[in-house]
């Protein structure tokens, strides 16, 4: 009894192919693996050939025409890159002096708010001293009462108007403070609106 070596659909495989490739016929065209050149369209040797002497010089001049334009478009790029990158740093050394300018402006104010916070604080408690230095003269129980609603009222007083009087000092330093800043940003609003038309 004979056995196959390889099973059946192998065999039947190689004997399909090994048949076709006695069927080929010369001259037809075959693509992929083992393809011609002459059979490829692709191929340089299908090539058309051109007999036409002018053609490098009509090649040359397009070249030159195309590398002139080139350089045309990229110098106007360039000019306009230039352009925007000396108006965007000449704009933020711009917003850089209005950072420094609210900086200072904010300094300046917050010593002299300061200054007087620690100056009305002073006042505040020399006063206080002296209305406890009363009530410790003083030689009635009523007296002393009379004097400790006086500088209670006397206390309360004060903070209420020291209060606001520093708040609206604050305020009014912060708005002074933000001024550059403002006035840099309605710039760049006013910037990027003209430019966008």
């Amino acid at each position: 009894m004979l056995q196959c070596k390889k099973p059946l659909a192998k065999q039947e495989a190689e004997a399909y192919y090994l048949f076709a490739a006695l069927q080929h016929k010369p001259g037809t065209r075959r693509f992929g693996y083992g393809a011609r050149a002459k059979d490829n369209p692709m191929s340089s040797a299908t090539a058309p050939m051109t007999t036409d002497p002018f053609s490098f010089d009509r090649t040359v001049a397009g070249l030159k025409q195309g590398i002139a334009a080139a350089t045309t478009s990229q110098a106007q790029v360039s000019e306009k890159t230039i352009k925007a990158t000396t108006d965007y740093t000449l704009f933020n050394q711009g917003t850089m002096e209005a950072v420094a300018q609210a900086s200072q402006i904010l300094a300046v104010g917050s010593q002299d708010l300061f200054r007087q916070m620690a100056e009305s604080n002073q006042s505040a408690f020399a006063e206080a001293l002296s209305g406890f230095r009363a009530i410790a003269a003083a030689r009635t129980l009523n007296e002393r009462l009379e004097l400790q609603a006086s500088l209670a009222r006397t206390s309360a007083h004060w903070a209420v108007s020291e209060c606001s009087r520093f708040a609206q000092a604050g305020i009014e330093l912060a708005e002074k403070a933000s001024a550059p800043l403002t006035a840099r940003a309605a710039l760049a609003a006013e910037t990027l609106t003209t430019r966008k038309a």
